[in-house]
């Protein structure tokens, strides 16, 4: 098994000439459509989504570095081509049971870049590609706005619910990659990424 998402970048800001702007208009567009869509996963026996152009690449499950002293929910770092990217277990930072690997166990690659500047003191630099361990990843669905409804006032520290969609009778869990870590947690990925590149022997888990 083998997935991908490729997110679309915008062209450069403010560069727009005549010769330029019916193909502008057409990638605003299809950026536009592209906000619409979302892609579902597995976890701990629920339903959940982010916005396609959030997640970068989908993999499949691979051998994990343990990185001592870590929180519980960070699982480790992974080799991705060449680069240390570290790996979120997002049941346990749900507060579940750690997530049991199976065949459909995947890896989001998302990327947390614009979270840097989001948070007041959070030295530059932080945000990274991270991975997110899920049980398994569903499909890509398209979703307008009036299909959305607020999130819930109760259970969501944070501001980790984006919304819940109405999709094929049921509701879908939108979480929202802005929020789905605290500075801390940012700062313990980076840790957790300078130290698996000074890393000597990795030790991965067990598959």
């Amino acid at each position: 098994m083998s997935q991908s998402a490729t997110a679309t970048l915008p062209p450069a800001a403010g560069i727009t000439t005549t010769a330029n702007t019916a193909a502008a208009d057409t990638t605003q567009a299809a950026l536009g459509a592209e906000n619409d869509r979302y892609l579902t996963f597995n976890l701990a026996g629920d339903t959940y989504a982010l916005p396609i152009l959030d997640v970068v690449e989908i993999i499949e499950h691979r051998p994990i570095t343990v990185v001592p002293m870590m929180p519980a929910f960070i699982r480790g770092v992974l080799n991705l081509r060449g680069s240390v990217v570290p790996v979120l277990d997002l049941a346990a930072r749900f507060g579940c049971d750690a997530t049991t690997l199976a065949r459909r166990t995947c890896i989001l690659i998302v990327d947390t870049s614009h979270r840097a500047a989001t948070h007041s003191g959070d030295s530059p630099g932080i945000g990274q590609r991270m991975g997110i361990l899920v049980d398994a990843v569903n499909k890509v669905f398209h979703v307008t706005a009036d299909d959305i409804e607020p999130p819930p006032q109760l259970g969501n520290e944070g501001g980790v619910v984006k919304g819940m969609a109405r999709h094929d009778d049921q509701f879908i869990v939108i979480l929202d990659l802005n929020h789905l870590l605290a500075a801390e947690h940012l700062r313990a990925l980076a840790a957790a990424t300078q130290a698996g590149r000074q890393a000597d022997g990795p030790q991965p888990l067990p598959s």
